[in-house]
């Protein structure tokens, strides 16, 4: 019997895990206490934990189509404080943290999967706002736009940057941990799910690039290293044809739209370690004891208290401009984060619909 639920359980991360990675609806639904889970499988107790709050974020982010944008972030800061929870109960439960060093062997590889899978569950929760800001931001600059008597949008209110921040935040947290733990621990070095980790979180950055170019060097230092990480997860074997490689020049190529000498490597920076990305290393992962990025925000940390500034918000909480939220028509958005094409988003070819410069 203890098979069986195991079996089963297992089969439902998996399939949750998939489906909200590429985003299809789930065919397996939550028995909830009606198949008990099994007692020994601590790792697979907190990994069905995950799978429901990501459940919860299919739901209420990505399935509903949301005319104004407060209650998705209301619906996004409930989900960022239930991973909060979460993460809190780690060091109890698994005996692990899942912001930190990472320890050797099976339970560092353990705690590197947790800690990648709980950071991009946030950063898929917040996303849609750093999407949305990119095509407010190409509206504002986009030439000839005919000014009719109408009311012109409002500007976003002060929680709309803090949401794209947060999403911005994961994706430099899932890179420095995803460095920590292929410098300390080998196991994580043979798994190719670690690259899904890694590529979102530097398509994330890179999307900043286009969103603001004359901030370009802020995340420049955080996009190398996961693309080092990227290099590093590549399979030692000839010939390998792994999509790999075309990841790692889709987003050189986006970069290089901001910064056209970009380069992965880059032994003059202030970031590089010559002992590990000297030429004559063998070796081109990150080394974990150079910060790179300020990451300060309460995800980050899960022994720090949630921030007051990230509360769920009410219709009645004004703003400076005597506004507290905003809906789509109010950008003259007409669009489903549910059913957006996101290919064509992060395409790397000209696609006059997303032109984010």
């Amino acid at each position: 019997m203890e098979q069986k639920r195991t079996t089963f359980w297992s089969l439902f991360f998996w399939e949750t895990w998939i489906c909200f990675m590429i985003g299809r609806p789930n065919s397996i639904v939550d028995p909830g206490t009606a198949v008990p889970m099994p007692k020994k499988q601590k790792f697979l107790k907190s990994m069905v934990t995950l799978s429901r709050i990501m459940a919860k974020c299919t739901n209420q982010i990505y399935t509903p189509r949301h005319d104004s944008l407060m209650p998705m972030w209301n619906a996004a800061n409930e989900i960022r404080e239930q991973l909060h929870r979460f993460a809190e109960c780690q060091p109890r439960d698994m005996g692990f943290e899942l912001v930190g060093h990472t320890k050797p062997g099976e339970e560092g590889f353990c705690q590197t999967l947790l800690s990648s899978t709980y950071h991009q569950t946030l950063l898929l929760t917040f996303r849609p706002f750093l999407i949305l800001r990119g095509k407010l931001r190409r509206q504002g600059k986009s030439p000839g736009t005919p000014r009719s008597a109408e009311k012109r949008p409002a500007a976003p209110p002060p929680w709309f940057d803090k949401a794209c921040q947060i999403c911005l935040d994961t994706a430099k947290s899932t890179i420095n941990n995803m460095a920590n733990a292929l410098h300390t621990n080998e196991l994580c070095k043979g798994v190719k799910y670690q690259n899904y980790f890694v590529e979102g979180a530097c398509y994330v950055l890179a999307l900043d690039l286009l969103q603001e170019p004359y901030g370009s060097n802020r995340d420049l230092r955080c996009i190398r290293t996961g693309l080092r990480c990227l290099q590093a997860l590549l399979p030692n074997i000839p010939g390998n044809n792994t999509q790999t490689p075309t990841t790692i020049a889709a987003i050189v190529r986006m970069v290089r739209c901001v910064v056209p000498d970009f380069e992965i490597a880059n032994e003059a920076g202030p970031d590089i370690g010559l002992g590990l990305w000297g030429q004559n290393s063998p070796s081109i992962v990150p080394d974990p004891t150079t910060p790179m990025t300020n990451v300060t925000t309460a995800f980050a940390y899960p022994s720090m208290p949630l921030s007051s500034d990230f509360a769920p918000l009410g219709p009645n909480d004004a703003f400076p401009g005597g506004f507290s939220d905003f809906t789509a028509a109010d950008l003259g958005l007409n669009f489903d984060f549910g059913t957006m094409d996101m290919d064509a988003f992060l395409s790397i070819d000209t696609n006059p619909a997303w032109d984010l410069k």
